[in-house]
């Protein structure tokens, strides 16, 4: 009778083979991960370095009389008065300010009619503006449906090819590659650290694999509460517990 066996692997994206901190593979030639039975991820490390306008979700579009216009607004950490600074300085025939009592984001334009497409755009720009629906009514003034969402990454997603293929944790394909959830505390400001600890007597946490798995090389995607590729800036320290 062979008795399972566990131990502990650190990666840290600082030491990928290729890649980014946000995408990379890791080889683990001198550290062999042969007839591994089950996985977990039990710890991860990493500043909060992700800024809350990013690369490809920085775009604000918008129409004026039929007349279509776009910003795209440097990456950046903001606040809601520095947003509103910028698309005052930045957005032609627009003006822009919070509502006195709800803090919403109000849009005003010195022409006739502003339309503004909100996620229909495909860009989750306009659900940090808090602009959750198309908004095309006449009028020259349009006020956002929620208040802004400054808060920028709420949680990690680990992501694997390596590690997730061929195990029993999901069925839905589109996810079966994602091996671990860390959520990013309300607390936790931008520029902060964020360290996560799982709960390693839950098995809901573990990954069972249907079949021993030999395991080489290991690829890791960071992917972020709308399953985009995160952002971080910085390096991310995951622990993972192996029992074969």
């Amino acid at each position: 009778m062979t008795i399972p066996q566990s131990r502990l692997l650190m990666i840290n994206s600082d030491d990928r083979d290729s890649g980014t901190h946000n995408n990379f593979r890791v080889s683990i030639n001198n550290y062999r991960l042969d007839r591994t039975l089950q996985l977990s991820l039990t710890g991860a490390t990493f500043l909060n370095s992700e800024f809350n306008i990013k690369t490809g979700f920085n775009t604000f579009s918008y129409e004026v009389d039929a007349t279509p216009y776009s910003v795209v607004i440097p990456i950046g950490q903001y606040s809601s008065t520095e947003l509103i600074a910028y698309l005052d300085a930045n957005a032609p025939t627009l003006t822009t300010t919070l509502t006195a009592n709800s803090n919403f984001f109000q849009f005003v334009t010195s022409g006739t009619d502003l339309s503004i497409f909100g996620e229909a755009s495909g860009t989750t720009m306009f659900r940090i503006l808090g602009i959750t629906q198309d908004n095309t009514a006449s009028g020259n003034t349009k006020t956002a449906d929620t208040i802004p969402n400054l808060s920028g990454l709420a949680l990690v997603n680990v992501s694997s090819n390596a590690l997730g293929a061929s195990n029993s944790i999901s069925s839905d394909s589109n996810h079966a590659h994602i091996i671990s959830t860390v959520p990013v505390p309300n607390d936790v400001d931008f520029g902060e650290r964020v360290t996560y600890n799982s709960d390693t007597t839950n098995d809901l946490d573990n990954i069972t694999y249907l079949t021993e798995q030999n395991i080489r090389n290991i690829d890791i995607q960071l992917l972020d509460q709308d399953l985009n590729e995160c952002q971080l800036q910085t390096n991310i320290v995951l622990v993972f517990k192996i029992i074969s």
